[in-house]
């Protein structure tokens, strides 16, 4: 079962630019199809990686293809990243409200939240910088 229904998805997608994400599409895979930053990918740990992989494909090229939108924050009391936490030692320091808010603050403005799911989880409506 999809999250969206099709005429949801299909209504979406024609309202788009489709050079803009023509565009955007080049740049995630001159990005992540590079086989030097493939090998970096690979030779460093998750959390090394973590802040770039959010900076580079989820802030970075949302902003270019997205004229506002909501993005979830999901803590680490959330009952769900504490199971999957439950047999690893938790080695993602950086992974912190002030540094999804100083990653996101650089491409859009957090309008408003709402925190959900007894506080655990935030929906943070955004909208671009200029």
């Amino acid at each position: 079962m999809s999250l969206f229904q099709n005429t949801v998805v299909s209504k979406h997608l024609q309202s788009q630019n489709k050079e803009n994400l023509l565009n955007q599409w080049k740049g995630f895979k001159t990005y992540f199809h590079n086989s030097e930053i493939q090998d970096n990918i690979r030779n460093s740990k998750e959390e090394q990686f973590q802040e770039g992989f959010l900076r580079e494909l989820f802030v970075k090229i949302l902003h270019s293809v997205a004229h506002r939108g909501v993005l979830e924050w999901v803590s680490k009391e959330d009952p769900m990243v504490q199971f999957l936490l439950r047999n690893r030692h938790d080695v993602f320091d950086t992974y912190t409200w002030d540094n999804f808010e100083t990653i996101v603050g650089k491409y859009f403005k957090i309008e408003k939240t709402l925190k959900v799911n007894n506080g655990c989880r935030t929906l943070c409506w955004l909208e671009p910088l200029e």
